[in-house]
């Protein structure tokens, strides 16, 4: 039990942090003075969700939360097609 609560501290812990948005791979962000555009950018397999993009897209939504400039967000897919679902 107390392994459980230490890792958990960990994960709180983690989350206090700025979210790194330097090597995103999957998704690309944009900002333009208070709108942020989220483009999902795995055209080859029409955008489908992976663990990574997952992870990516939760530290792009974790940046946009605590902005306190931006304040409306598009998402949009690359390729002219939005998202074919999940390819876990």
């Amino acid at each position: 039990m107390h392994d459980i609560v230490n890792k958990n501290r960990q994960v709180n812990a983690s989350r206090q942090t700025p979210a790194d948005l330097s090597n995103l791979k999957n998704v690309m962000l944009q900002e333009d003075g208070d709108l942020a555009t989220l483009t999902l950018n795995r055209p080859k397999v029409v955008n489908c969700l992976s663990m990574e993009m997952s992870d990516e897209l939760v530290a792009v939504f974790e940046h946009v939360r605590r902005s306190d400039t931006i304040k409306m967000l598009v998402i949009k897919g690359a390729g002219g097609n939005f998202c074919a679902g999940a390819a876990f």
